[in-house]
């Protein structure tokens, strides 16, 4: 899997998460420290989350940092 197909991966995951707790993007930033800019690069793909950022989110949502790379939910 090349880069851009995973940085466009990890945003649609993370999205997925956000959207199926009912948080919005400024809520997700509030819980990570993140601006909501930052958040809303993530889910469209155009940044490029640090382990901390990728720990960050983990911690917000509660989940082990690997299930944010769990991609089999995601349609094609």
């Amino acid at each position: 899997m090349d880069v851009e197909t995973l940085k466009r991966k990890f945003g649609l995951r993370v999205r997925s998460i956000r959207a199926g707790r009912d948080l919005t993007q400024e809520e997700l930033a509030e819980k990570t420290g993140f601006s909501p800019e930052y958040v809303s690069q993530i889910e469209r793909g155009k940044a490029s989350p640090s382990f901390r950022a990728v720990s960050k989110i983990a911690l917000a949502f509660e989940v082990e940092p690997r299930s944010l790379f769990d991609f089999s939910e995601l349609q094609k």
